[in-house]
């Protein structure tokens, strides 16, 4: 087995072409045509990069289209140079070596299960990619030999059949007593108290990821749905099932080398700059209006209250029919601070053909209404809960929740599982709640 490969011959499904040689195994100099594909040296760098290209993909615009928070930091604009950014991203920076990490090791004995977990990687950001892009390359996606330059964007159907087989492929592949076939450095999945992979919880990352992709290909090949859906299902133990095998890489600490982007992005210009109020994060109007309509107590682990002695003031007129003159009604004019403030949608996305009305009282009579929000100061906002963006911050790509969704849905569409569909559905949110309530009152925001 050759362990120096030629790294890419062709470039990778951007169709064009570039020089290859035919003696590589003499040249070891030039970096741009000779590439060590070493798992232990590889696969922690492409876990490092998806969770940075997936933090700006959060920040700039899913948070904003899900309406969970908003600052003025990022951009919800998905044009074409943004999408050709992620683009390579996805392609150049991270599926390349995973492909070739996983062709030079697939079928060396003694290698099975990092050779899966990497699959299982490569399988997770193809998924993110389909999810995104819809059809995208992905047969054609490594291209090795040099006359080919057309690359073959496959369907969504495509893709999600070779998407499922690799994960069948991967969770299959797993060998829990393989002891010596693991990551020295385990990434994501550590043993106990070490740093070697936990293949158990490899296994369980891989089934589940396969029944979240099945689920959502259910409209595009049902029968494919159904046929990974249920064999995902008769292996229930190798499904995610506590807070313990959540699949959330974290950060480092090292603010030089490794820590999330969240920090690079805007909290390590606090010491020098100040608190900058358009790059914080803070809860968006419409999340916090579901969270606090139903007084979900999950409200306080995913933002700080408003500063204690600053918090933002509201005015208000309460009255009561007076007691002794029914005929007449007292009352006060109060203001009392509230432990929160979401963020407002940004301005000029009123529906077409509505405007901010004119406030009859207003001393000209043609003044309009003017925002409650006007004047507020930047630490009066309820910001973003620190716990998920500090240096070190993990990220959540599953959780047990998500897991027990899932599998409430198998349940509901093909009548299978050890649970009801209800069952599983409940235990979903007990699992959510376990996850966040455990944040409330341990943050250390530092906007001060």
């Amino acid at each position: 087995m050759k362990k120096t490969i030629i790294s890419i011959c062709t470039a990778i499904a951007l169709g064009t072409a570039v020089s290859c040689t035919d003696n590589f195994e003499d040249i070891n100099i030039n970096p741009n045509k000779i590439y060590e594909a070493n798992m232990e040296s590889i696969f922690p760098g492409s876990v490092y990069k998806t969770i940075n290209a997936m933090a700006e993909l959060n920040y700039n615009q899913m948070c904003w289209w899900a309406r969970y928070s908003g600052h003025f930091g990022g951009s919800v604009d998905m044009n074409e140079s943004t999408s050709d950014s992620f683009y390579k991203k996805f392609y150049v920076e991270i599926i390349r070596d995973l492909e070739l990490s996983e062709r030079q090791y697939d079928g060396v004995p003694g290698y099975e299960n990092r050779v899966a977990i990497v699959r299982t990687w490569k399988a997770y950001i193809y998924s993110i990619v389909v999810s995104m892009y819809g059809g995208m390359p992905l047969s054609d996606a490594m291209i090795f030999d040099p006359n080919k330059f057309l690359v073959k964007h496959d369907t969504e159907e495509e893709m999600y059949r070779q998407i499922l087989d690799m994960l069948k492929k991967a969770s299959e592949s797993f060998n829990p007593d393989a002891s010596s076939d693991v990551l020295k450095k385990d990434p994501i999945f550590r043993s106990g108290s070490g740093t070697t992979s936990d293949i158990i919880k490899w296994r369980k990352f891989a089934n589940t990821l396969r029944l979240e992709v099945a689920m959502r290909a259910t409209n595009i090949a049902p029968d494919l749905a159904e046929q990974h859906a249920r064999e995902c299902m008769e292996h229930e133990d190798w499904i995610i099932a506590s807070l313990d095998d959540m699949v959330a890489p974290a950060w480092g600490s090292d603010v030089s080398n490794d820590v999330s982007y969240y920090y690079n992005r805007f909290l390590k210009k606090i010491p020098t700059e100040g608190f900058r109020e358009g790059d914080y994060p803070r809860i968006n109007e419409y999340f916090f209006i579901y969270l606090r309509s139903y007084n979900d107590p999950r409200l306080e682990a995913f933002v700080d209250p408003t500063e204690t002695l600053n918090q933002y003031t509201v005015s208000d007129t309460i009255s009561r029919p007076n007691p002794y003159e029914p005929g007449f009604r007292d009352s006060i004019a109060v203001t009392y601070r509230i432990p929160h403030l979401p963020s407002p949608e940004r301005s000029g996305i009123l529906p077409r053909g509505w405007e901010v009305a004119i406030d009859p009282n207003s001393p000209n009579g043609t003044t309009k209404y003017e925002s409650p929000y006007t004047g507020i100061l930047a630490t009066q906002w309820s910001l973003i809960n620190y716990d998920f963006i500090k240096p070190d911050a993990k990220h959540v790509i599953m959780n047990w929740a998500d897991a027990c969704f899932l599998k409430a849905e198998a349940a509901l569409r093909y009548g299978i599982g050890s649970k009801s569909a209800e069952g599983y559905y409940y235990e979903g949110i007990e699992a959510s709640f376990a996850q966040y309530l455990s944040l409330i009152h341990i943050s250390e925001p530092t906007r001060h």
